[in-house]
């Protein structure tokens, strides 16, 4: 898992990058629940909107970010842009808001969760010491 996570930038770069993750975090929550208002009892909307909360809180928190955020962007660029009748519209209404959205997530998955996330305490930066060698070693 290690692969996934290549860079953790703090400072102004980590800051950025938990704006664009709580951004988009509370855009999935609140399009979560709009959905949940507009959803019949079937079984892929109920899904839907689980998966969507669930990857929102998970963006807030910085947890598996950059699998989430893969799973943010196909659920606004399905739901987004979707044509089918109670999966368009809620928070992110009209297809630019939607593009937007789809746009910061990818940003997300190619720059990292940053340092400000439970994914750098999991996995990052790491203190490795190494110990001087023995006089047997040296010889």
């Amino acid at each position: 898992m290690s692969i996934i996570y290549t860079r953790f930038p703090n400072r102004g770069a980590g800051i950025g990058l938990l704006l664009l993750r709580v951004a988009i975090g509370v855009t999935l929550i609140l399009h979560a629940g709009l959905l949940l208002q507009f959803q019949e009892s079937r079984i892929a909307g109920v899904a839907i909107v689980v998966i969507a909360l669930f990857s929102g809180l998970a963006l807030l928190a910085g947890f598996l970010t950059p699998i989430v955020s893969v799973v943010a962007f196909l659920i606004v660029a399905g739901t987004g842009f979707s044509r089918l009748a109670g999966l368009s519209g809620g928070v992110i209404a009209g297809y630019q808001a939607s593009l937007d959205v789809v746009v910061m997530a990818a940003a997300i998955v190619l720059l990292g969760p940053g340092a400000f996330s439970v994914d750098a305490h999991l996995f990052g930066r790491r203190k490795i010491i190494i110990p001087p060698p023995s006089p047997s070693e040296r010889a």
